[in-house]
Protein backbone atom coordinates (compact mmCIF):
# COMPACT_ATOMS: atom_id res chain seq x y z
CA UNK A 1 0.00 0.00 0.00
CA UNK A 2 1.35 3.44 -0.70
CA UNK A 3 -0.27 6.29 1.46
CA UNK A 4 0.33 10.05 -0.10
CA UNK A 5 -0.57 13.77 0.43
CA UNK A 6 -2.75 14.28 -2.49
CA UNK A 7 -3.26 18.82 -0.95
CA UNK A 8 -0.60 20.63 -1.64
CA UNK A 9 0.99 21.75 2.13
CA UNK A 10 0.22 24.93 3.84
CA UNK A 11 0.17 26.48 6.93
CA UNK A 12 -1.84 27.25 9.67
CA UNK A 13 -2.02 29.45 12.25
CA UNK A 14 0.98 27.54 14.26
CA UNK A 15 3.25 27.59 11.68
CA UNK A 16 2.27 23.20 11.47
CA UNK A 17 2.19 22.78 8.11
CA UNK A 18 0.71 19.29 5.93
CA UNK A 19 3.89 18.21 5.16
CA UNK A 20 4.85 18.26 8.38
CA UNK A 21 1.68 16.69 9.83
CA UNK A 22 2.22 14.23 7.53
CA UNK A 23 6.06 13.18 8.69
CA UNK A 24 4.92 13.20 12.28
CA UNK A 25 1.61 10.55 11.11
CA UNK A 26 4.64 8.61 9.21
CA UNK A 27 6.83 8.21 12.50
CA UNK A 28 3.65 7.08 14.44
CA UNK A 29 3.21 4.74 12.10
CA UNK A 30 6.83 3.29 12.22
CA UNK A 31 6.78 3.31 16.11
CA UNK A 32 3.11 1.33 15.71
CA UNK A 33 4.44 -1.43 13.53
CA UNK A 34 7.54 -1.82 15.73
CA UNK A 35 5.30 -2.79 18.57
CA UNK A 36 6.36 0.46 20.00
CA UNK A 37 3.64 3.22 21.47
CA UNK A 38 4.46 6.57 19.98
CA UNK A 39 6.91 8.60 22.85
CA UNK A 40 5.21 11.68 24.34
CA UNK A 41 7.75 13.87 22.52
CA UNK A 42 7.05 12.79 19.49
CA UNK A 43 2.88 13.05 19.86
CA UNK A 44 3.31 15.35 23.09
CA UNK A 45 -0.02 15.83 25.13
CA UNK A 46 -2.81 18.26 24.07
CA UNK A 47 -1.00 21.26 23.68
CA UNK A 48 -1.60 22.95 21.42
CA UNK A 49 -3.69 26.30 20.53
CA UNK A 50 -6.95 24.63 18.93
CA UNK A 51 -6.39 22.74 15.92
CA UNK A 52 -3.00 21.54 14.44
CA UNK A 53 -4.57 22.14 11.28
CA UNK A 54 -7.74 23.92 10.29
CA UNK A 55 -10.82 21.32 9.57
CA UNK A 56 -8.96 18.39 9.81
CA UNK A 57 -6.81 15.81 8.70
CA UNK A 58 -8.77 13.07 5.95
CA UNK A 59 -7.59 9.92 4.61
CA UNK A 60 -9.21 7.48 2.04
CA UNK A 61 -8.84 4.02 2.53
CA UNK A 62 -9.76 1.25 0.33
CA UNK A 63 -12.53 -1.24 1.73
CA UNK A 64 -10.49 -3.98 2.97
CA UNK A 65 -11.06 -7.28 2.55
CA UNK A 66 -10.34 -8.56 5.87
CA UNK A 67 -13.70 -8.23 8.62
CA UNK A 68 -13.24 -6.09 11.36
CA UNK A 69 -9.58 -3.92 9.55
CA UNK A 70 -11.38 -1.02 8.80
CA UNK A 71 -12.67 -0.37 12.15
CA UNK A 72 -9.54 -1.54 13.84
CA UNK A 73 -7.80 1.41 11.44
CA UNK A 74 -10.20 4.20 11.88
CA UNK A 75 -10.18 3.73 15.59
CA UNK A 76 -6.48 3.84 15.46
CA UNK A 77 -6.64 6.77 13.72
CA UNK A 78 -8.93 8.51 15.75
CA UNK A 79 -6.55 7.89 18.89
CA UNK A 80 -3.56 9.04 17.14
CA UNK A 81 -5.79 12.04 16.38
CA UNK A 82 -6.71 12.56 20.06
CA UNK A 83 -3.07 12.70 20.80
CA UNK A 84 -2.27 15.08 18.19
CA UNK A 85 -5.47 17.41 19.04
CA UNK A 86 -6.53 16.41 15.16
CA UNK A 87 -9.45 15.70 13.89
CA UNK A 88 -9.09 12.43 11.62
CA UNK A 89 -11.87 11.60 9.91
CA UNK A 90 -11.45 8.47 7.51
CA UNK A 91 -13.55 7.37 4.46
CA UNK A 92 -13.52 4.05 2.92
CA UNK A 93 -14.53 3.20 -1.10
CA UNK A 94 -14.41 -0.23 -2.71
CA UNK A 95 -10.89 -0.64 -4.56
CA UNK A 96 -12.80 -0.64 -8.09
CA UNK A 97 -14.12 2.68 -7.07
CA UNK A 98 -10.66 4.11 -5.51
CA UNK A 99 -9.24 4.92 -9.16
CA UNK A 100 -11.80 7.36 -10.14
CA UNK A 101 -12.53 8.96 -7.16
CA UNK A 102 -8.67 9.91 -7.02
CA UNK A 103 -8.22 10.99 -10.08
CA UNK A 104 -11.11 13.35 -9.70
CA UNK A 105 -9.65 14.67 -6.61
CA UNK A 106 -6.29 14.96 -8.47
CA UNK A 107 -7.90 16.92 -11.22
CA UNK A 108 -10.18 19.25 -8.91
CA UNK A 109 -6.55 20.11 -6.49
CA UNK A 110 -9.40 19.10 -3.44
CA UNK A 111 -9.59 16.08 -1.52
CA UNK A 112 -7.90 13.74 1.03
CA UNK A 113 -4.96 14.43 2.37
CA UNK A 114 -3.69 11.16 2.86
CA UNK A 115 -4.99 8.14 -0.20
CA UNK A 116 -4.15 4.28 0.49
CA UNK A 117 -3.77 2.93 -2.66
CA UNK A 118 -2.87 -0.93 -3.58
CA UNK A 119 -0.76 -0.28 -7.11
CA UNK A 120 1.91 2.33 -6.80
CA UNK A 121 0.69 5.86 -7.64
CA UNK A 122 3.30 7.01 -10.23
CA UNK A 123 0.31 9.07 -12.30
CA UNK A 124 -0.06 11.50 -9.16
CA UNK A 125 4.00 12.13 -8.75
CA UNK A 126 3.45 15.84 -9.59
CA UNK A 127 0.36 16.22 -7.31
CA UNK A 128 1.93 15.16 -3.77
CA UNK A 129 4.81 16.15 -1.25
CA UNK A 130 8.40 14.31 -1.30
CA UNK A 131 8.00 11.84 1.39
CA UNK A 132 11.59 11.25 1.35
CA UNK A 133 11.65 12.52 4.78
CA UNK A 134 8.68 10.38 5.97
CA UNK A 135 10.50 7.30 4.30
CA UNK A 136 13.76 8.52 6.61
CA UNK A 137 12.14 8.86 9.80
CA UNK A 138 10.58 5.23 9.63
CA UNK A 139 13.54 3.75 8.28
CA UNK A 140 15.08 5.10 11.76
CA UNK A 141 12.90 3.25 13.92
CA UNK A 142 11.79 -0.20 11.67
CA UNK A 143 15.00 -0.16 9.45
CA UNK A 144 15.34 -0.08 5.66
CA UNK A 145 12.11 -0.14 3.03
CA UNK A 146 12.44 -3.61 1.14
CA UNK A 147 13.48 -3.32 -2.72
CA UNK A 148 9.78 -3.39 -4.06
CA UNK A 149 8.86 -0.85 -1.35
CA UNK A 150 11.40 1.41 -2.53
CA UNK A 151 10.79 0.85 -5.97
CA UNK A 152 7.10 0.81 -5.91
CA UNK A 153 7.56 4.69 -4.53
CA UNK A 154 10.87 6.36 -5.56
CA UNK A 155 11.56 7.82 -8.51
CA UNK A 156 15.62 7.73 -8.86
CA UNK A 157 15.63 10.31 -11.76
CA UNK A 158 14.01 13.17 -9.25
CA UNK A 159 15.84 11.77 -6.60
CA UNK A 160 12.34 11.98 -4.15
CA UNK A 161 9.65 9.79 -2.74
CA UNK A 162 5.99 10.22 -4.23
CA UNK A 163 4.68 7.68 -1.34
CA UNK A 164 5.37 5.59 1.11
CA UNK A 165 5.12 1.49 1.09
CA UNK A 166 3.83 0.73 4.59
CA UNK A 167 3.30 -3.27 3.33
CA UNK A 168 4.10 -5.69 1.14
CA UNK A 169 1.84 -8.39 0.12
CA UNK A 170 2.79 -11.20 -2.11
CA UNK A 171 -0.14 -11.64 -4.98
CA UNK A 172 0.11 -15.08 -6.58
CA UNK A 173 -0.93 -16.13 -9.58
CA UNK A 174 -4.17 -18.33 -9.90
CA UNK A 175 -5.18 -20.08 -12.93
CA UNK A 176 -6.98 -23.77 -14.62
CA UNK A 177 -4.52 -26.11 -14.75
CA UNK A 178 -6.58 -28.31 -17.01
CA UNK A 179 -6.32 -25.90 -19.57
CA UNK A 180 -2.86 -24.81 -19.13
CA UNK A 181 -2.32 -28.96 -19.18
CA UNK A 182 -4.38 -29.84 -22.22
CA UNK A 183 -1.85 -27.35 -24.35
CA UNK A 184 1.21 -28.26 -22.37
CA UNK A 185 2.27 -25.12 -20.49
CA UNK A 186 2.08 -23.60 -17.55
CA UNK A 187 2.19 -19.28 -16.45
CA UNK A 188 5.82 -19.66 -15.12
CA UNK A 189 7.31 -17.14 -17.11
CA UNK A 190 6.05 -14.59 -19.75
CA UNK A 191 7.50 -16.87 -22.09
CA UNK A 192 5.31 -19.47 -20.82
CA UNK A 193 2.07 -17.62 -21.03
CA UNK A 194 3.04 -16.22 -24.89
CA UNK A 195 3.22 -19.64 -26.33
CA UNK A 196 0.12 -21.23 -24.68
CA UNK A 197 -2.03 -18.08 -26.27
CA UNK A 198 -1.37 -19.25 -29.35
CA UNK A 199 -3.26 -22.73 -28.39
Amino acid sequence: MVRLATIPSRENHDGMTRAVLLRRGGVAVAALASGGRVPYAFAGPLRHRGRQLSGSLSILQWTHVIGGFDAWFNGWAKDWGTLNDIEVEVDHVSSTRLPALVASEAAAQVGHDVIGFLTPPTAYEDQVIDHGTIVRAVERQVGPSSAVGRQSTYNPRRDTYFGISDTYVPAPALWRHDLWNAVGESPATWEHVRAAARH
